[in-house]
């Protein structure tokens, strides 16, 4: 079952829904209130939120708004379910940032399609901007090698092994310094795309590793 969350103020609404979408495999986490639809978006793996249009708490672009600022929420698609059919309210729902608005008549088996096609749209745009980062990250790498190279090169020769014997123990350590970094430039040069991998850094920043 696929996990989704449903934010509506009826209880009959909610409950109507969830039983027909668990036939087409959604599992439907029912909420009356935008606290709760919160919650329990911290709690549960969504892959897709359902908001009802008119409720008293908040209209239902304005809660998709705030969903889509959260970094938390951000790329789940959201479906805007309503009664009206007015021009300024499909405006709104589309200037909130919502993936799609839909009528509360709609047929059953479309909105599940409708949900299908947001979920598998939103997979996309991950992978692909997932794919982004890593070509980024690999012509990163591949750039730097080339530019530390040269002048690694150089630094070693004039630290040979004709020189050896009468190094300093302080350049000594340098030249190991310069080889250790040499094999990890090697090493570096024959990576691929699938041996980059993402850490976390910051709160807000991410840092290149290689896979081991």
């Amino acid at each position: 079952m696929i996990d989704i969350v449903h934010l509506d103020d009826s209880k009959f609404i909610l409950k109507a829904y969830r039983g027909r979408l668990s036939q087409y495999g959604y599992n439907c986490h029912c909420v009356l209130t935008v606290e709760e639809c919160f919650e329990k978006l911290q709690s549960v793996d969504a892959k897709c939120v359902l908001i009802d249009y008119e409720m008293p708490e908040m209209e239902g672009p304005d809660v998709a708004r705030m969903l889509k600022l959260d970094k938390r929420f951000r790329n789940i698609p959201i479906l805007i379910l309503t009664s009206s059919e007015k021009r300024e309210s499909l405006l709104k729902a589309i200037y909130s940032g919502a993936d799609d608005f839909i009528n509360k008549e709609i047929d059953i088996e479309i909105l599940a399609c409708k949900i299908n096609a947001s979920i598998r749209h939103t997979e996309l745009l991950e992978k692909a901007a997932e794919l982004e980062r890593f070509v980024t990250a690999n012509a990163m790498v591949t750039t730097y090698c080339h530019e530390i190279r040269n002048p690694l090169t150089i630094a070693l020769c004039m630290l040979g092994q004709k020189h050896e014997n009468f190094l300093p123990a302080k350049y000594k350590s340098t030249k190991d310094a310069l080889i250790r970094i040499s094999e990890v430039l090697k090493r570096l040069e024959k990576i691929s795309t699938v041996e980059i991998n993402f850490e976390s850094y910051d709160e807000d920043l991410q840092m290149v590793s290689i896979k081991k």
